[in-house]
């Protein structure tokens, strides 16, 4: 009896083996603390403390300090002007309640990791074809809430902070502006200048790229007159703008007088922008302008000028 009841128990034991496997030495993630780009040990402030407390933002400090300093060391124009308005940025986050904190450092740190990303694509882009950048390179993806965002808070995700002089938390239409084509490609206007018959625009080409939007810098041949009227390159556009979406032009109306004597009337035309041609140097198709400020000739009598 003895005898059956050994056999028995060994049947059992190795019988539940053949069903089961040894268990896997499993890694204990949780105890591997996820480290930021700076050293948490000196952290002082709150959100210094609020990232090394955050596995998700230590991962996303020490992924953006690696595309900064690759950045860096490619020489991308105004990168390191960018990083510090974009440091300040995330530094406001703890003016906020602090259960709040964290989802503000988390929308600002995904931002900044997206913008790094694609200007370094871009750079390579360039690299590999010798080309400027079009709309078909990499662009800065736009959070889907885009069009709900501040200028000052457009300007972070852009990375252009540095190359806007008016910097403000309001959201109005003289701050913010864009213009929705017919292909639902849309063109966003920041102002930076602001002053009577002044306001200057930095300008983005957003193309939709599926459900989402890329933003792409854009540059502007501008009338200036010394003696003659010419052209000149200029990363912000002047006047009122206007677009019309069917056709895809552009005007561009600068008063330099309060009684519209005297200024420019330029017109440029967008339609081939979807076509894979270069966004910067955007000449136009056709100028009105009149730089006598005393003679009253006012803007729909103002002389054709030659291109």
């Amino acid at each position: 009896m003895v005898r059956k009841s050994v056999i028995l128990g060994l049947f059992v034991f190795f019988s539940g083996c053949s069903y089961s496997t040894p268990p896997e030495k499993k890694i204990k993630t949780d105890s591997v603390k996820a480290k930021p780009g700076f050293q948490c040990s000196k952290a002082t402030s709150v959100v210094e403390k609020h990232i090394c407390a955050s596995t998700e933002l230590s991962q996303l400090d020490a992924r953006m300090s690696r595309f900064y300093k690759d950045a860096r060391s490619r020489n991308i124009p105004d990168i390191k002007s960018s990083q510090r308005e974009w440091i300040k940025s995330r530094n406001n986050c703890q003016k906020a309640n602090k259960a709040d904190i964290d989802s503000c450092l988390l929308f600002l740190y995904k931002q900044r990791v997206a913008e790094l990303a694609g200007r370094l694509s871009v750079v390579e882009t360039q690299t590999a074809a010798d080309t400027k950048a079009t709309v078909s390179d990499a662009g800065i993806r736009l959070p889907a809430n885009y069009q709900d965002l501040s200028q000052i808070e457009l300007l972070g995700v852009l990375g252009a902070g540095d190359r806007c002089r008016e910097k403000t938390e309001q959201h109005k239409k003289r701050y913010v502006q864009f213009y929705n084509f017919d292909n639902q490609d849309q063109l966003l206007a920041l102002a930076c200048e602001i002053g009577a018959y002044q306001d200057h625009y930095l300008t983005f080409y957003l193309k939709k790229n599926n459900a989402t939007y890329k933003a792409y810098p854009m540059s502007w041949q501008l009338p200036v007159f010394n003696q003659k009227w010419l052209l000149e390159k200029n990363i912000k556009i002047g006047g009122k703008l206007q677009i019309e979406s069917k056709n895809r032009t552009l005007t561009s109306l600068r008063l330099y007088s309060a009684f519209g004597s005297c200024g420019y009337q330029v017109n440029y035309d967008l339609s081939h922008l979807t076509n894979q041609n270069t966004l910067e140097s955007l000449t136009p198709v056709s100028l009105t302008a009149d730089n006598d400020c005393e003679n009253g000739v006012l803007v729909d009598d103002w002389p054709v000028v030659s291109l």
